[in-house]
């Protein structure tokens, strides 16, 4: 967790994580939400989150977008912006 404490000082974060396939071959979006999960507490006011990704746009829109507003307690668009 202390390298997560560092994304309080910087004005952007690119979440560069693995997405495999599960067994029905649909993305697998463990890694990814547990990244978004672990980093959405330390983001700043005015943070730019990148999913640098070939996950599908509407992932960023639905589950990537949920977990870092419920977790940060902040709203993407007013207090963070994300970027695909």
């Amino acid at each position: 967790m202390l390298r997560h404490r560092s994304i309080s000082k910087v004005d952007s974060v690119i979440l560069y994580v693995p997405k495999f396939l599960n067994s029905f071959g649909y993305p697998d979006l463990i890694y990814v939400l547990d990244t978004a999960c672990s980093s959405a507490p330390y983001l700043k006011q005015g943070s730019l989150v990148v999913l640098e990704s070939t996950t599908y746009h509407c992932i960023m829109v639905g589950e990537l977008l949920e977990v870092l507003e419920k977790v940060s307690g902040k709203k993407a668009g007013v207090n963070f912006n994300l970027a695909f």
